[in-house]
């Protein structure tokens, strides 16, 4: 064989060789040469058309990626997204503290167990292949959310109850400034719903010799609780309610109360509620004489009094 000029090895298994009329291609295995007149029309063009010498051979650096979004962020989270089709890195930096994450092939990606409060920079690189890695690119600066309040759930769900009326009591949980009641005969599949701001309520209309279920939740600021485990109470056969418990009477006039007491009973507390069942004033008092307080006008007035011989309750319209 003439001399010649080696140009690379083949992919195939083999190598090309290439003299000035000619070029040679061996095959490894077969140990066959193959000989091509280069200049032959049809090889000519092939050769023009996909050979390429090796020193000019050289590859598309790994793109930077140009975009960075962020959303949904959270207290302690936030998601990002990002245009690059490519393997990605994400740098997280918030004052010294830097944090790497392997983000993948997708366009979106969510960090969890940031700190509240904080500023972070976040910047993406992609990955093209092992050792080819673009630069730092895109980048965008967020802070995160203030760690909500928690909103405990309500406890020590209470009842008192007669044939008609129902007091329901519970301890209020953390933050609560609020409460959302619910509550249903037990044979009904819907349950009638209450708010109030005081841990109590009172139930009145209902029917005697029942069982109700209900539960109650905290409202707070900017979020809700959980609602407590459901309870039940059980109303009497009889009503017990009584306008004339040893002479006390209740008249509502000019937003004013008068509850008069001529008998001298030991009142312990008293509360008034509307005719829905929210609380609107709750004492304790521990006095035996004539008591008047402010009430609203016009509207129906469900007055509780709770003495140390019993409880009596007075609906009235107030003037």
């Amino acid at each position: 064989m003439n001399a010649g000029l080696l140009l690379r090895d083949l992919d195939i298994g083999g190598l090309l060789w290439q003299t000035k009329q000619n070029i040679f291609i061996i095959n490894y295995k077969t140990i066959v040469m193959t000989k091509i007149n280069l200049f032959s029309p049809l090889i000519m063009a092939c050769i023009c058309s996909t050979y390429v010498p090796a020193e000019a051979q050289s590859s598309e650096p790994c793109p930077t990626p140009s975009w960075l979004g962020v959303r949904d962020i959270t207290h302690d989270s936030a998601g990002f997204v990002a245009w690059a089709t490519e393997h990605k890195i994400l740098r997280l930096v918030a004052g010294s503290d830097t944090s790497l994450y392997d983000w993948g092939t997708s366009t979106s990606f969510a960090v969890a167990g940031l700190t509240p409060e904080t500023e972070y920079t976040a910047e993406i690189r992609a990955v093209c292949a092992p050792g080819d890695s673009s630069g730092w690119g895109a980048s965008t600066t967020f802070t995160t959310a203030t760690q909500p309040i928690p909103c405990g759930i309500p406890t020590q769900l209470e009842s008192r109850c007669d044939s008609l009326m129902a007091r329901l009591t519970w301890i209020p949980g953390e933050n609560n400034t609020g409460f959302q009641l619910i509550c249903k005969e037990e044979r009904q599949s819907r349950y009638d719903t209450l708010s109030t701001l005081e841990p109590l309520a009172i139930l009145h209309d209902l029917s005697p010799n029942s069982t109700y279920l209900w539960t109650v939740r905290g409202l707070c600021q900017s979020d809700t609780s959980l609602f407590a485990e459901t309870a039940e109470f059980e109303t009497r056969t009889v009503s017990n309610q009584s306008h004339g418990l040893q002479g006390l009477r209740c008249i509502a006039r000019d937003g004013k109360m008068l509850i008069l007491n001529p008998a001298g009973i030991h009142i312990e507390e008293i509360q008034v509620f509307n005719s829905k069942g929210q609380c609107l004033l709750a004492q304790d008092l521990n006095q035996t004489g004539d008591i008047e307080i402010s009430v609203p006008r016009k509207q129906i007035l469900v007055t509780c009094i709770h003495t140390r011989n019993g409880q009596v309750v007075f609906r009235t319209f107030a003037l």
